[in-house]
């Protein structure tokens, strides 16, 4: 997958990525690497993925964005999204040109 964008300081982005349901359970590995000289702070990219909560009703009400800690199950039959965001407010990141690699095995 290959992604660009641009930022400035004090900004944040999202790109999202979203897969169509398996018919099998999954258990993937998911990994950023920096594939350029220069690599992101710590803080200043975190992946996430689309969890849906019940609500009152027994009913799926919206989403929780939680942490990807490089592991993800799925269940058979579950669409899902990665949400990785690029955030400039809380690392402070020199100006420049940062490539990556995201790895779903």
């Amino acid at each position: 997958m290959q992604l660009g964008l641009r930022m400035a300081g004090n900004e944040l982005r999202d790109a999202v990525v979203t897969m169509g349901a398996a018919d099998v359970d999954l258990s993937l590995d998911i990994r950023l690497h920096p594939t350029g000289a220069r690599s992101l702070p710590d803080g200043a990219v975190t992946i996430r993925q689309t969890a849906y909560i019940d609500g009152a009703q027994s009913q799926a009400t919206g989403d929780a964005l939680l942490p990807v800690d490089g592991q993800l199950a799925l269940s058979a039959g579950e669409s899902w999204q990665l949400w990785i965001r690029f955030d400039t407010r809380t690392a402070t990141v020199p100006p420049g040109t940062y490539t990556f690699e995201l790895q779903i095995r």
